[in-house]
């Protein structure tokens, strides 16, 4: 069904997942005027949203394909780097589908520009062990993921397991850790600046340290429709994580050590996740790993009669639950 039909570089497979897709976010496209503002201090946001746009869908346009735009990022990435066929759609597919989860997530919001500095940040950090200039690698990650902290600013944590994945790639060179966190640091040599320069200083630090506090929190939807596809993707990258975890001595170096950075920073995110989300829409964060972590898994079974069933009817469940919110407003 659809998991195969997308295995493929066909450009009709592309097509079929941008109608899929805008089939998804009719409903957000509906509710256009509606931004969602979100309860942390996000400076890039925040300046995104003082730009004075009249016509009220374009917001939703420049999300849906913004968004359309990390699914082929990440299409890129995980062909480039073994964790999908060459010839396939099928992370781009994958990806669509879980950034279209909930209702929340069709409509502009600060995760569809995190999401696609994400993929650009997993771009580089699998790149920094076949890389033959890997202070430059990883500069750029640091930097990029000092720009994802100033849509997110929990995210700066990944700063720790950024320098250990330098240590798995036996990375031994110091200045490739200086670098990273100068690039990590140098997004905010501008913002702290700018806050100096408008004497906003002292009290601009103090809100982005509150954020930072860590508060164990379970968030997940209330409405029913929304848990059930909440609960149901959660098993799913469970399930892919531990297939995934408990064969990678059976994988090739490269791709063992590829997939492993993906679960690593996946666990990272899901523990930000638990202790700093203020929001269940937070969650989006984790589709660029999750699509990767999934495809991975599907790529590997064998019988595909279940796991296509259970997409497809995911898919119908999305469908019937963003456009419920429609209904209820009409």
């Amino acid at each position: 069904m659809l998991l195969r039909f997308f295995n493929s570089a066909n450009l009709s497979r592309l097509f079929a997942a941008f109608l899929i897709a805008i089939l998804f976010w009719i409903p957000g496209f509906y509710f256009s005027s509606s931004l969602i503002i979100t309860p942390w201090n996000a400076p890039l946001y925040d300046l995104y949203l003082l730009i004075p746009i009249k016509i009220v869908w374009i917001n939703t346009t420049i999300a849906f394909l913004l968004n359309f735009v990390t699914a082929l990022v990440v299409n890129s990435l995980a062909s480039t780097f073994g964790l999908s066929d060459n010839s396939s759609y099928r992370p781009a597919f994958l990806y669509l589908l879980l950034s279209a989860m909930l209702p929340e997530f069709t409509r502009m919001n600060p995760f569809i520009m995190l999401n696609f500095l994400l993929a650009l940040y997993f771009f580089n950090v699998l790149k920094i062990s076949v890389s033959p200039n890997p202070i430059f690698i990883s500069f750029n990650g640091g930097f990029i993921l000092g720009l994802a902290t100033l849509f997110y600013p929990p995210f700066i944590f990944l700063l720790l397991p950024h320098c250990i994945i330098l240590i798995i790639n036996r990375i031994n060179h110091w200045r490739s850790y200086t670098a990273s966190i100068l690039g990590a640091i140098l997004p905010f040599i501008y913002l702290f600046s700018y806050y100096f320069w408008v004497d906003q200083l002292v009290g601009q630090t103090e809100n982005i340290l509150k954020d930072l506090k860590p508060k164990f929190t379970l968030l997940y939807p209330h409405d029913t429709l929304s848990l059930i596809l909440f609960v149901a993707v959660a098993l799913l990258l469970l399930i892919s994580s531990f297939n995934i975890y408990t064969n990678l001595n059976k994988r090739k170096i490269n791709k063992r050590k590829n997939i492993g950075v993906i679960l690593y920073l996946l666990f990272f995110m899901l523990f930000i996740y638990l202790f700093y989300a203020k929001n269940v829409s937070e969650v989006m964060a984790l589709a660029v790993p999750s699509a990767l972590i999934i495809g991975d898994y599907v790529r590997h079974i064998k019988k595909m009669k279940w796991i296509e069933l259970f997409v497809m009817l995911l898919v119908v469940l999305i469908i019937i639950n963003n456009f419920i919110r429609l209904y209820n407003v009409v």
